[in-house]
């Protein structure tokens, strides 16, 4: 079942507080596998994206309100909480690239090493990203009518 955000975005009008005294603005992050490989097929894979996203938030490394990931890339909404996106990306990438490799007894690069940034500068874009990510397997046609995305997380619930 697809997220249901229009209940849940009154919520995220108060994440102008998270903002405040800050110097960085939350972001859609967006990061594909080397050579677009899907290996988030395997849902191993793609739980370890997730875990990995959802520990550099509780090390408060970043703020995440929301993930998807995809067969062969992922999107995210976070703030990096006044750090720089490309340190934050870096122990993303090595933690999962180690343990996916490890899992799926291979070695060799997983991710490529470029990724986009669109930085959200209002609670707006903010909602239209989170909406963005919950909507993207939909779009890409991964879904079967109001079937649930098991490789989607957001702060503010399933809906």
């Amino acid at each position: 079942m697809l997220p249901r955000l229009q209940h849940k975005e009154m919520h995220i009008a108060h994440t102008q507080n998270l903002r405040r005294h800050r110097q960085s603005l939350p972001a859609l992050i967006t990061t594909c596998c080397a050579n677009r490989e899907p290996f988030f097929l395997n849902p191993a894979c793609a739980q370890i994206v997730l875990d990995e996203l959802r520990w550099l938030d509780a090390q408060q490394r970043i703020i995440l309100f929301a993930a998807v990931v995809m067969p062969d890339h992922v999107h995210f909404v976070a703030d990096p909480l006044g750090a720089e996106w490309a340190s934050a990306l870096h122990a993303l990438k090595r933690h999962t690239a180690r343990s996916i490799n490890r899992l799926l007894e291979r070695s060799g690069s997983v991710w490529q090493r470029q990724y986009h940034d669109r930085q959200l500068r209002s609670d707006d874009h903010l909602v239209a990203a989170i909406r963005y990510c919950a909507l993207n397997p939909q779009r890409a046609g991964l879904l079967a009518g109001d079937e649930r995305y098991p490789h989607f997380w957001s702060r503010f619930g399933e809906g």
